[in-house]
């Protein structure tokens, strides 16, 4: 691969992640906005919908 190719890889998955973590920045913004509000109605990764939790897998927050 020269060099110019592998210039184009790079910027294209930098491309790819700087999109991902945008969307994760909204996503943590958001979360920490209704966690804020009082509204903690958040599923977390294992699919727990337990109001008042955040990825605890359902235990209670302290």
């Amino acid at each position: 691969m020269n060099r110019e190719a592998a210039a184009s890889a790079w910027d294209e998955r930098q491309a790819i992640l700087n999109e991902a973590m945008a969307k994760h920045r909204e996503n943590v913004a958001r979360a920490n906005a209704a966690l804020e509000a009082g509204d903690g109605f958040i599923v977390d990764r294992a699919g727990d919908d337990t109001n008042g939790t955040f990825g605890t897998g359902g235990a209670e927050d302290p």
